[in-house]
């Protein structure tokens, strides 16, 4: 295969400024429901282990952001969330301080208020962290990642479901059999019955799950379908050899496609995080390309997407500095 060329010129991707008055946080999460961003808990310094119990929402028709913590917020950071039913923001393990926990916590959009959800099934003295949360179909989240304690920590890969009765307030924790690669700090995407997981280590960069249930007419981010249409105009070639090895980087999908932003790379070639740009599409045959580096080097970082465009917010950049800022991804 010929050797790709430089998409950094011929397919112009870029990070279109929306707002600088966010909060500064890295590796926390967040989710789009009714119509707006909420974003919740992460870290303000890089490196801290305080995590903030701090929620904000931002409401994208005036691009404005506000605060919206109540009593019962987690202090949590390197968490993951999945949003079930337009109303539910659940967020899942990550790290509160003092240790990794398994623990779920839900937020009602609807009357402003946090439940916690009493869980069983999760191997007792361990928790979750830099770890990705994917909902498949029947409200079943797949749990894929860093798995331990300071007293257990496997080596291999660990997998779990975890299934959620809201209407009761419990969940249930059960081990997946799927055999994936030890990770921290990848992402996973559901594409069509495909898991997909990128990243999180030096090696093994891209995994492919098939003979998963995905959620039926799940939000997907059109604007990908600018880049494509793109590269596939211009004949250009996927990359022949894959990028090295990354993590705290973000992913989302868009019609079979993902697209793939910044991180923390394994070469040791940069200080900081990177702006590295991927398209990875899966027809037909899996292919990379590269998409250039953009302006914006970061690493825990969130995206999300609102069905239509990619959004990005916060994360570790220059310098090592915790950002506020978000952008829109821009395809000219």
């Amino acid at each position: 295969m010929a050797k790709s060329k430089d998409l950094s010129t011929i397919v112009p991707v870029s990070w279109e400024f929306v707002s600088s008055s966010g909060p500064s946080l890295a590796h926390h999460t967040g989710g789009f429901v009714r119509g707006s961003w909420y974003i919740h808990g992460g870290i303000t310094v890089r490196g801290s282990t305080s995590p903030s119990d701090q929620f904000y929402k931002f409401d994208p028709s005036e691009a404005s952001w506000v605060e919206v913590t109540t009593h019962g917020s987690p202090a949590l950071s390197h968490h993951s969330s999945v949003v079930l039913g337009d109303r539910y923001l659940i967020l899942i393990g990550g790290w509160d301080g003092k240790a990794r926990t398994s623990d779920v916590h839900m937020y009602d959009v609807e009357k402003d208020k946090w439940q916690g959800v009493a869980t069983s099934g999760f191997p007792v003295g361990a928790g979750l962290s830099s770890f990705t949360a994917t909902l498949l179909a029947k409200d079943e989240i797949l749990i894929i990642g860093r798995e331990g304690s300071l007293r257990i920590q496997r080596r291999s890969g660990n997998a779990f479901s975890l299934k959620l009765d809201l209407g009761k307030g419990i969940g249930s924790y059960r081990e997946y059999p799927m055999g994936v690669a030890s990770r921290s700090g990848h992402t996973a995407t559901m594409i069509g019955k495909r898991v997909i997981v990128f990243g999180g280590r030096d090696d093994k960069l891209i995994e492919q799950h098939p003979g998963y249930s995905p959620v039926p007419d799940h939000r997907t981010a059109n604007v990908l379908n600018s880049v494509d249409a793109k590269i596939e105009a211009l004949k250009l070639k996927s990359v022949t050899k894959l990028p090295c090895g990354r993590k705290h980087h973000i992913g989302v999908e868009g019609h079979g496609l993902i697209f793939i932003h910044g991180g923390d790379t394994f070469d040791g070639k940069s200080r900081f995080p990177v702006g590295e740009a991927y398209l990875l599409k899966l027809k037909p045959v899996l292919s990379v390309y590269k998409l250039g580096v953009t302006e914006v080097g970061r690493a825990g970082h969130i995206c999300m997407t609102d069905g239509e465009d990619v959004f990005i917010h916060g994360g570790v950049g220059e310098r090592n500095a915790v950002f506020g800022d978000l952008y829109k991804l821009k395809v000219s």
